[in-house]
């Protein structure tokens, strides 16, 4: 089996479903601008980036994601 790397770098400009959540980025404190640590945080829907819908998502009777077999995909 072979795989082929397609994930995208996620930023604020990553094109999402329309009225869902955008992908966030922010650093709330920075060592580089004189604060004592550097941190940030994150947010984004669970349908932004590079990802694979599992059938459950739009079939009443579908399998979850974990129920799949990655060799069929």
């Amino acid at each position: 089996m072979s795989w082929m790397d397609v994930t995208r770098p996620l930023q604020h400009d990553l094109a999402g479903w329309p009225g869902d959540t955008p992908v966030r980025l922010e650093q709330r404190w920075s060592r580089a601008r004189g604060d004592s640590v550097t941190v940030g945080s994150f947010q984004q829907s669970l349908h932004a980036g590079t990802h694979c819908d599992a059938p459950i998502h739009f079939l009443t009777d579908g399998v979850a994601a974990e129920s799949l077999d990655p060799t069929v995909l």
